[in-house]
């Protein structure tokens, strides 16, 4: 059987620009965007989940749950689990994300279960609205910490376009099971590499910046393709 939440529980919300007693912690700061970058959510659809399901995919790697009174089903990126377990141990995790906190909390107590991975979760209230509300960007100076210990992992470069030089690029999981980007082990050794520095941006380096361009290139290329 799938999992399935008909509601979500709500967890004690700490406003970081009240105050940042909580960085007492020598780690440094990983953001971590969700939709697209940990999972993919691709709401009712049976066949996607079937054909998932025909491939191999464990049924403990998708979710069903309800948000707003639809129900949405999601998959986690793979290697997201241990990924996240070797993250903790270099960095604070905070995940944000533009989605609401109510179609958000029941995907992070998924992927943190026992609630020992994520120090704080920041929602679509903490970015700031553009375009009318059609676009969010994560300002890193909510976080109320030195801009030199904070990195922020997200598909979309323009959420973190007031900190570009905090951003650390990925290409977006659409689901595909064959991705590898976390699986892989890359990510994992740059960003531990980078955890060790006073300012963690020097770690992030402008080869893995253009490494990513040139995926996300070459993945719309395919993508197009498929369609022509």
């Amino acid at each position: 059987m799938l999992e399935f939440f008909s509601s979500y529980n709500c967890f004690t919300r700490i406003n970081l620009t009240q105050s940042s007693t909580f960085y007492r912690d020598d780690r440094a700061i990983l953001v971590l965007d969700m939709d697209n970058t940990l999972i993919n959510t691709f709401g009712k659809k049976e066949k996607e989940i079937e054909e998932l399901c025909m491939f191999g995919l464990d049924k403990s790697q998708i979710l069903k749950f309800v948000a707003h009174g639809d129900q949405e089903t999601c998959v986690k990126r793979p290697g997201v689990e241990e990924f996240l377990l070797e993250m903790s141990k270099h960095f604070i995790l905070i995940p944000w994300t533009a989605g609401t906190e109510e179609y958000a909390t029941p995907i992070l107590d998924w992927l943190d279960p026992d609630g020992s991975l994520f120090k704080f979760r920041l929602f679509r209230q903490d970015c700031v609205s553009y375009d009318g509300g059609r676009s969010y960007v994560k300002d890193l100076n909510t976080l109320n910490v030195p801009l030199s210990r904070v990195l922020i992992l997200d598909n979309c470069p323009r959420s973190y376009q007031n900190q570009p030089d905090n951003g650390v690029p990925i290409i977006d999981f659409d689901g595909d099971q064959l991705d590898c980007e976390l699986r892989s082990g890359s990510y994992t050794e740059v960003l531990a590499q980078a955890s060790k520095f006073a300012d963690v941006r020097i770690g992030i380096t402008a080869d893995l910046r253009s490494m990513v361009e040139t995926k996300r290139n070459g993945y719309v290329s395919t993508r197009l393709n498929v369609f022509l």
